[in-house]
């Protein structure tokens, strides 16, 4: 239920305009067009841009060496066909982008599709192999296409019911629009052996193997040995993943990233089986056990959000010390923020700062925090510095806020 160091590099964005140099930039390799120019021959590293200039964005590179369709020309420019993406791209090599113009709005506009989309294709069709039988299912859950080999109705049901929700619930609690015409797949697995065969590696930190996955390709999980609360919490957490995909040009900073996810996967799921945002899902069960005579000892446990936002109070109490300062929190490399010493109190001091910005805070916070998420989702930068302009205070000042408000929940939690 992590964002992989994969995603962190191969959904950075390529397109931001280069310096200009004296030799035009690209790889340089020339190219024959084949009888009637209906094709020609692409090299390998060639940028696939929205429109003929070396300023616009990114939507491809081809990563290797391909025979493309010729839909039009322009000077050095093809108009061309690559997967199921059509821009321009120059075989001979780009001229020098002019760095006194300002970037066209489109430059920001688009996400990325990476160099490793070959490799994420194949996976998925691993993915969708191992699902094949009599058991397998092509159906939806909500707005997402889903494979799986899961029979249990009741629990598809349950399912699609939070996931046919969930992009209502995200605009609603953040104020941001993901496009859901055209999400990933999901696929879910009734076996663990089968989620965990397939090469999820970049997911795997030393002894951090995630429970569930998304990349921009598909999001995975699986049923076995999992209840239903923890089966949907870890659903919505790689969903709303997916939809950050969809909104955010460039994924933000892990702390916001993790935090937006968290923030929905922990909540309570109603009857009408949507989220209710704000809240603390998870069940507390009570163990009864007679002693001796009339004496009876009763234990509880307790799973879901409220382990979470419990093991962060206790935290707070006595192991404050040892917890990053915010500053550096919120700049965080993922490799870094899944470092086994720090990962789970990143994870729930990331969490609970959203719910902090959004509920706890005075209402003027709260707007301009999703005033920072729509700037964030219009490209600009997501760590301390951004974060700290976005709502008008110091990061220091931010912590000592936050810092306050956890402790004065210590107080009513004792």
């Amino acid at each position: 239920m992590t964002r992989n160091a994969a995603i962190l590099v191969l959904w950075t964005v390529l397109g931001s305009p280069a310096a200009a140099q004296d030799e035009p930039l690209g790889r340089r390799a020339a190219f024959e067009p084949l009888e009637a120019e209906a094709s020609i021959l692409v090299p390998a590293d060639t940028p696939l841009r929205t429109h003929p200039d070396p300023r616009a964005a990114q939507l491809a590179i081809v990563s290797a060496e391909i025979e493309l369709p010729v839909l039009e020309r322009d000077g050095i420019w093809i108009r061309t066909r690559f997967r199921e993406l059509t821009g321009w791209l120059a075989p001979a090599g780009e001229p020098v982008p002019d760095a006194s113009k300002p970037l066209a709005p489109e430059a920001r506009a688009l996400i990325v599709v990476d160099r490793a989309a070959e490799e994420r294709t194949a996976r998925l069709a691993q993915a969708r192999a191992r699902l094949q039988g009599e058991n397998r299912v092509w159906t939806t859950l909500g707005p997402w296409p889903l494979h799986t080999d899961v029979e249990d109705e009741k629990l598809l049901s349950s399912l699609d019911r939070i996931a046919t929700s969930l992009p209502a619930t995200y605009r609603e609690r953040f104020g941001l629009e993901p496009d859901i015409s055209r999400l990933p797949p999901i696929l879910l697995f009734e076996r663990e052996k089968d989620y965990r065969d397939l090469t999820w590696a970049a997911t795997n930190v030393g002894d951090f193997a995630a429970d569930g996955h998304a990349d921009s390709s598909l999001a995975a999980l699986f049923v076995e040995a999992s209840s239903r609360d923890e089966l949907a919490s870890i659903l919505v957490h790689e969903l709303t993943h997916l939809l950050n995909r969809q909104v955010f040009p460039l994924l933000p900073r892990t702390w916001l990233e993790e935090g937006l996810a968290n923030d929905l996967s922990l909540s309570r799921i109603g009857a009408d089986g949507r989220l209710e945002p704000g809240t603390l899902g998870g069940t507390t069960l009570l163990t009864t056990q007679r002693m001796r005579g009339n004496t009876v000892a009763v234990s509880s446990t307790s799973s879901g959000g409220r382990v979470v936002w419990t093991k962060l109070l206790q935290d707070w109490k006595t192991a404050r010390s040892r917890m990053l300062p915010l500053g550096e929190l919120l700049d965080l490399e993922w490799i870094d923020f899944v470092a086994p010493d720090q990962r789970s109190r990143n994870y729930a001091l990331s969490t609970f700062l959203v719910r902090f910005l959004l509920d706890a805070a005075p209402e003027e916070t709260a707007m301009d925090f999703r005033a920072f998420l729509e700037d964030v989702a219009a490209g600009g930068p997501s760590g301390a510095a951004a974060l700290g302009r976005g709502l008008g205070q110091s990061v220091d000042k931010l912590e000592r806020s936050y810092g306050f408000w956890l402790t004065s929940e210590v107080g009513r939690a004792q």
